[in-house]
C-alpha cells in the first residue's frame, strides 16, 4: 500500500489523451518537419524524373512539340539580335554632326567670318568653314550633278557657315542647346542640322524594338497554347490512371505535379532548340556581314546572345511551358472525377 501523504505518480500519457502533443505543436517538431520536407523533395524529384522519362519514351511527339516551341522563340530572338547589331553599328559610324548656318543676305563676308570665329570658340565645335555666295552656288551645282556652274543673273544664296561638331549622340541635349545658341548672334537667317540619316536609324530601331515586343508577346501566347494543348492530350490519355489515383486518396495537387514538370521540360527543351537555331543563324550571317563591313571600310563583327540574354531565353521558355501546363491542368484535371 502507498504511504499516507505520498503524492501519486504521474501516469504515462496514453495515445489520444489530452496530454499528447497534437495539432500545430506537433508540426513544429524538427524531426517531423524534416520528414515532411524529405517527402516533399522526393516527390518533386520523382515527378520530374517520371515526366522526362515519359517524354523520352515518345521521342517523335516530344521533338515535334519542342521544335514548334523552339521555332516560336527563335523568331523574336533573331529579330532582337538584328536590332541590337543595327544599334551597335550605328554607334560605330562617324557621329560628326554637320550644321549649315545661313546668315542674312545683306551681311558682308567679313562679318560672316567674324561670326564663324566666335562659333569656333565653342568647345563643341570641331571646325568651321565659310562659303561665299559664289562658292555656295558652286556647291549647289555639284549637288545637282551639273558639270558647269549654274549661270544666273542674280545669286539668291547668302554666305553660309558650315560647322562640324565633335562626336555627339544625335539625341544629346547639348546638340539642341548648341543649335539654339546660334540665334544669339542676331544675323542668322536659318539653321539646318544635317542628322537626318542618324535620326532615321534611331527611329527604325525604336519601331523595331516595339515590333519585336509585339511579336514576342503573340508568340509567347502561342507557346502557352501549344504547351497547354499538349498537356491536355496527355491528361486525356492518362484519364484512367488519374481516376485510380483519386480513388486511393490522391489529391489534385499531388496528381498535377508530373504534368507541371512535363510543361517545364517542354519549355526547357524548346529553349535549347531556340538557342541552337539562333546561334546557327548568327553563324550563317557572320561572314556576309563582315564582308559587307569590310567593303564599307569598317570593321564589324556580328554579335550573338550574351550569357545574360541566354539565361533570359531559357527562363522565358521554361516559364511559358510551366504557365501553359498550369492553365491546362487547372482546367482539365478537376473535370476528371471517379463515378
Amino acid at each position: 500500500m502507498a504511504k499516507s501523504g505520498a503524492e501519486p505518480r504521474n501516469p504515462t500519457p496514453k495515445r489520444g489523451s489530452k496530454r499528447e502533443q497534437k495539432g500545430p505543436q506537433a508540426s513544429l517538431n524538427p524531426k517531423v518537419f524534416r520528414l515532411h520536407f524529405r517527402q516533399y523533395v522526393k516527390h518533386h524529384f520523382r515527378s520530374a524524373y517520371l515526366s522526362v522519362m515519359r517524354q523520352i519514351k515518345a521521342p517523335i511527339s516530344t521533338l515535334l512539340t519542342c521544335s514548334v516551341i523552339g521555332i516560336a522563340l527563335t523568331f523574336p530572338a533573331i529579330l532582337y539580335i538584328a536590332l541590337q547589331n543595327i544599334q551597335l553599328a550605328g554607334k560605330q559610324w562617324p557621329q560628326t554632326v554637320r550644321i549649315s548656318v545661313f546668315v542674312k543676305k545683306e551681311l558682308s563676308l567679313s562679318k560672316t567670318r567674324d561670326i564663324a570665329q566666335q562659333i569656333l570658340g565653342n568647345p563643341l565645335t570641331k571646325s568651321v568653314k565659310v562659303l561665299s555666295p559664289a562658292m555656295a552656288l558652286a556647291e549647289y551645282s555639284k549637288l545637282l550633278g551639273s558639270e558647269q556652274t549654274i549661270k544666273i543673273q542674280y545669286n539668291p544664296l547668302p554666305p553660309i557657315i558650315i560647322i562640324q561638331l565633335h562626336n555627339l549622340e544625335p539625341r544629346n541635349s547639348a546638340l539642341n542647346h548648341f543649335v539654339t545658341s546660334l540665334k544669339k548672334y542676331g544675323q542668322i537667317q536659318s539653321v539646318h542640322l544635317d542628322k537626318t540619316m542618324i535620326d532615321r536609324l534611331y527611329k527604325i530601331v525604336d519601331i523595331g524594338n516595339r515590333s519585336v515586343f509585339i511579336i514576342a508577346v503573340l508568340l509567347a501566347l502561342g507557346v502557352i497554347l501549344i504547351t497547354g494543348n499538349t498537356i491536355r492530350l496527355d491528361i486525356q490519355n492518362r484519364k484512367d490512371e488519374i481516376i485510380v489515383s483519386k480513388l486511393i486518396g490522391a489529391s489534385n495537387r499531388y496528381i498535377r505535379l508530373p504534368f507541371l514538370y512535363s510543361g517545364f521540360w517542354y519549355g526547357l527543351f524548346g529553349g535549347l532548340i531556340a538557342l541552337g537555331l539562333t546561334l546557327a543563324s548568327v553563324n550563317y550571317l557572320t561572314q556576309p556581314v563582315a564582308e559587307f563591313a569590310q567593303i564599307s571600310g569598317e570593321t564589324f563583327l556580328l554579335q550573338a546572345l550574351n550569357l545574360a540574354e541566354i539565361v533570359v531565353l531559357f527562363s522565358a521558355s521554361t516559364l511559358l511551358g510551366l504557365l501553359g501546363s498550369g492553365v491546362s491542368v487547372s482546367q482539365h484535371l478537376h473535370a476528371i472525377e471517379p463515378t
